[in-house]
């Protein structure tokens, strides 16, 4: 498979992956769930945010790497935001800066495994 075929893929999963998280957060959820700081909860909010920024630095392959980080930290600050601001009006649903730190942390672990992968090359 060439890399045009590769970055297309990645593309196709970026905004799969996309629309799966603003699925899954426009669920209702009828139950109360504790706001707690750790859990799988957060373990999830990483690790759907950390594949997300996964598949948007392999399907944007841009030749700056300067460029990517910054690209990825504009994304990292807003996409979370925007996606727990979503959520106050669906039942059972709120927002939650716990969740927003998760989110953003788990785009974090993208950039620095990025960095170091660029500074080991």
């Amino acid at each position: 498979m060439n890399g045009q075929n590769k970055i297309k893929i990645h593309k196709i999963a970026f905004f799969c992956w996309s629309a799966l998280i603003l699925v899954l957060t426009s669920i209702p959820r009828f139950t109360v769930s504790s706001e707690n700081i750790l859990g799988i909860d957060k373990l999830a909010h990483f690790l759907l945010y950390f594949v997300l920024g996964y598949l948007y630095i392999h399907s944007f392959n841009i030749d700056n790497h300067r460029h990517q980080i910054r690209d990825l930290l504009l994304f990292a600050v807003f996409l979370p935001l925007i996606d727990e601001v979503h959520q106050i009006p669906i039942p059972g649903r709120f927002f939650s800066w716990w969740d927003v730190l998760a989110d953003i942390s788990g785009l974090l672990a993208v950039i620095l495994i990025l960095k170091l992968h660029k500074t080991e090359s």
